[in-house]
């Protein structure tokens, strides 16, 4: 069993004349958690199957998920005029699908994150239990795992996969670089070559939290990757209704800060 948090959301496009289609605001219809006793996976198909029955081409679904908790963005692409009263997108046909799973009260769960400081992120990745396996025969402990799952369907479709894997600090760290080498060797490939870092995302989300003025207990940590120049790190974090795009060092200092509140107009 798992519970999923599912937001509906309405995002309004338009066509300018100079940049071409660009988004000109969003609105969330729906927010609830429910108890999911199927496979996710499978619910996320029967989730998607029901949002192209009745909306077609031009969905976007999200999921990010750990520990047993998930979070479901369903984003629908609509028009400018859609946001007027009486062109606004029917979804009763999707709360209907909804409606048949308890509805429960989740609460996001964040991890200790004094317990890590190297991290592994790879993208368009799907051989999640042939690399823990490889970890655990290295002698590396796993703190937690986090899986990011996105399809995009708008006009040509597209389909990718990322795991954020947090490693325990109880391992030596003559250990951990040797086992990483390894690591790197056998799974790294040419377009999405995996990350390994050495964060301190402890500091790093104290220090977003004072930014944002949000609690710490409400940011996730989901992804990063190193930018090009050696030193500093593209992370994001995620809470329930708003996404964190961040320039970090690896001691945890912002140098750069975007958030998106899908709640609102960007």
């Amino acid at each position: 069993m798992s519970i999923v948090n599912v937001n509906i959301i309405d995002s309004y496009w338009t066509l300018d004349d100079e940049v071409g289609f660009r988004e000109i605001g969003t609105r969330v219809r729906f927010s609830g958690s429910f108890e999911v006793e199927m496979e996710l996976s499978e619910f996320e198909e029967k989730l998607k199957i029901e949002a192209f029955r009745y909306k077609g081409d031009g969905i976007e679904i999200e999921t990010i998920s750990s520990n047993g908790n998930s979070i479901i963005d369903l984003t629908l692409f609509l028009w400018e005029d859609d946001q007027e009263e009486e062109n606004i997108f029917n979804i009763d046909n999707i709360l209907g699908f909804l409606s048949q799973y308890k509805e429960v009260k989740m609460k996001l769960e964040i991890e200790d994150l004094n317990q890590s400081s190297v991290y592994i992120f790879i993208k368009d990745f799907y051989e999640d239990e042939d690399l823990v396996q490889y970890l655990f025969k290295q002698g590396l402990q796993i703190e937690n795992i986090t899986k990011i799952k996105n399809t995009y369907e708008r006009g040509a479709g597209n389909y990718w996969e990322g795991l954020l894997i947090a490693l325990s600090q109880s391992a030596s760290y003559d250990l951990i670089k040797a086992s990483l080498l390894n690591v790197k060797q056998k799974f790294n490939r040419e377009n999405y070559p995996i990350e390994i870092a050495t964060l301190n995302a402890e500091q790093l989300r104290k220090n977003l939290a004072q930014t944002a003025k949000v609690s710490e207990q409400n940011l996730k940590l989901i992804s990063f990757t190193e930018n090009q120049d050696g030193e500093t790190y593209h992370v994001k974090f995620r809470s329930t209704f708003e996404s964190f795009v961040i320039t970090s060092t690896s001691e945890g200092t912002i140098t750069e800060f975007q958030r998106k509140d899908i709640m609102h107009l960007n």
